[in-house]
């Protein structure tokens, strides 16, 4: 259908979309609806609602565009999730009683700017039309709550803010709000009762990252306070106070052992925390940092060292599985037996190899040189079973080592933090010679720039020049979309914006000058 639509308005380019398919519309140009007047935007919108799963922005902006600033009930009912759509001069000229009236429709819509929803809120209360004081009214906003001033929590009683926090939809969409807003929910909730057992029993599991350091000195090990606080979310400055209580012997044993510590207690481990444990516990607490995917255990240099410290007489210290991977990083290298180094780099390769401080970051020159005489390497050609074993350390080759090595080493590159411009170089001469699995630059698709992963943060606007330009716009609505929320700086993904708009500006320049000649 999509293909179909395509070549349709590359026949007719002022096609009118109400003579398309009810599924075809789903794929027309953006451009295309700004041509339907009021009535016919309605019953496009309705329709785009019904059939379309995952509707192009440029689409829902368009048909918003056509209903200038007389927005009413009646549009925003037409227009459902797609209000997001409105420019906040047309959400300004909304009167309060539309508002009002389509309240139901607008607090379940999903994927607000803040922006849209503080507006909102505004005219609701400034018309005296909404009085938000108590959990039944926070509901009521749903996902308009992320708009709400932070003072306003400060007049709503902190029991009533606590029955609003075990209502699971409030709960989703307070998450999105501002962290001036989150800080301002647990406050109102804190100062209700300012014992620290009362605390962690008020505030909810997802947003005890909010809660002041203060509040957290005044724990005891009961088996109760034990559970709360290894159910919570945590931040590793706030661990950090009591991690003593919550990593010894006595405690895990009630939650049967470290390796049942959540990941974001892990976190907390320090060397005074640790102080007064004995070896065993000490090497148990290590081992049981040892995780991968969503539950790893963020830890930077000086509790990774520390660790190193605690372990290193251990005799089970070269069973490099049983250790966190990046507690290998500092190891002493010439305590590792070469007949063993071979797995020591294969743990090693899913280590983070960012980690590294500026002043210990020699190590990852010396490191890879290690790894280059227990495995054999002797050119920048590297086979697939050194790629295999050398893992997240291929994040550290220059241009050379990727762009002559098995193409495997795409797969290792993905699971890099940042990529330099000379190794996202390497990565297209190495995509374009065409033997790697993603095939030659002719058999590309959109499908090709999703395998690659995180690839595409990285590569410059000559690579994008291999696809066409509805690939190309699909592929960043995309891929902003899901990256958005894998932690994914603002910076690359306006980088990313920037190399594929510069392609096609690009495109777009060449094919009018072979057109001219």
């Amino acid at each position: 259908m999509s293909y179909y639509i395509q070549l349709v308005y590359q026949q007719d380019i002022n096609f009118s979309p109400l003579l398309l398919p009810s599924l075809g519309q789903c794929f027309a140009p953006g451009s295309v609806f700004t041509q339907l007047t009021r009535q016919e935007s309605i019953g496009v919108l309705e329709n785009v609602n019904r059939v379309c799963t995952d509707l192009d922005p440029q689409i829902s902006a368009a048909l918003a565009s056509n209903f200038g600033e007389n927005i009413d009930a009646t549009v925003i009912s037409a227009m459902g999730n797609k209000s997001t759509s409105m420019s906040i001069g047309q959400i300004r000229a909304i009167k309060a009683l539309d508002l009002l009236n389509s309240l139901s429709i607008l607090s379940s819509v999903i994927g607000w700017r803040e922006g849209q929803t503080k507006l909102i809120i505004e005219i609701l209360m400034t018309s005296g039309m909404l009085k938000v004081n108590g959990s039944s009214s926070l509901a009521t906003l749903g996902s308009l709550v992320m708009g709400l001033p932070s003072s306003m929590f400060s007049s709503i009683s902190g029991s009533e803010l606590i029955t609003a926090s075990k209502n699971p939809s409030t709960l989703m969409y307070l998450m999105s709000a501002p962290q001036i807003v989150l800080q301002a929910f647990i406050a109102q909730i804190v100062s209700l009762d300012t014992n620290s057992v009362k605390i962690i029993e008020n505030v909810p599991d997802e947003l005890a990252t909010e809660i002041p350091r203060v509040y957290l000195q005044q724990f005891t090990s009961d088996n109760s306070t034990i559970f709360r606080l290894n159910k919570k979310t945590w931040k590793r400055q706030q661990v950090e106070l009591f991690f003593d209580l919550i990593a010894a012997e006595s405690s895990t044993a009630v939650l049967g052992g470290p390796n049942n510590l959540s990941s974001t207690l892990l976190q907390g481990f320090t060397c005074t925390g640790v102080g007064l444990f004995g070896k065993g516990q000490i090497n148990k607490l290590v081992k049981a940092c040892r995780r991968k995917g969503t539950k790893k255990v963020s830890l930077v240099e000086t509790q990774l060292t520390c660790m190193y410290n605690h372990i290193r007489g251990e005799s089970d210290v070269t069973s490099f599985s049983l250790y966190p991977p990046n507690v290998l990083l500092y190891y002493d290298y010439s305590l590792v037996p070469q007949s063993s180094c071979r797995s020591y780099f294969q743990e090693l390769g899913d280590a983070d190899f960012s980690v590294f401080s500026s002043v210990l970051s020699y190590k990852q020159t010396a490191l890879f040189n290690n790894a280059r005489n227990c495995l054999g390497i002797t050119s920048t050609s590297l086979n697939a079973d050194q790629v295999s074993v050398l893992g997240n350390m291929c994040c550290m080759l220059d241009g050379s080592y990727i762009q002559n090595s098995d193409p495997s080493i795409l797969e290792k590159l993905k699971n890099c933090p940042d990529l330099s411009a000379a190794q996202a170089t390497a990565i297209v001469t190495l995509l374009t010679n065409g033997n790697t699995k993603y095939g030659a630059p002719s058999s590309w698709n959109g499908q090709t720039l999703i395998d690659l992963g995180m690839l595409p943060l990285y590569l410059p606007s000559t690579f994008y020049n291999n696809f066409d330009k509805k690939t190309k716009r699909s592929f960043l609505k995309y891929f902003l979309n899901v990256f958005k929320t894998n932690g994914v700086s603002r910076q690359k993904r306006r980088n990313l914006k920037a190399e594929i708009r510069k392609s096609i500006q690009s495109k777009s320049k060449r094919a009018a000058g072979e057109f001219y000649y």
